[in-house]
């Protein structure tokens, strides 16, 4: 998926990303390598996306990702 982002980016510059994944905080080590590679290409893109608030809270030592 961050290889599809980052193709976008560069390619069309799209710098807007829509996750509909129902759930996308569900697995947090999966959701915290996901942002920080997202962190590492430094592409200046925006996510727009929906999660639980239960989760905000127990991510709440990562939402400056």
């Amino acid at each position: 998926m961050i290889e599809e982002i980052e193709h976008l980016n560069r390619d069309y510059g799209v710098n807007v990303f829509l996750i509909t994944d129902e759930y996308p905080t569900n697995d947090r080590q999966r959701w915290e390598r996901f942002l920080d590679l997202l962190i590492e290409r430094n592409l200046g893109i925006y996510i727009l996306m929906e999660t639980r608030a239960e989760d905000i809270i127990r991510d709440k030592d990562i939402l400056n990702k």
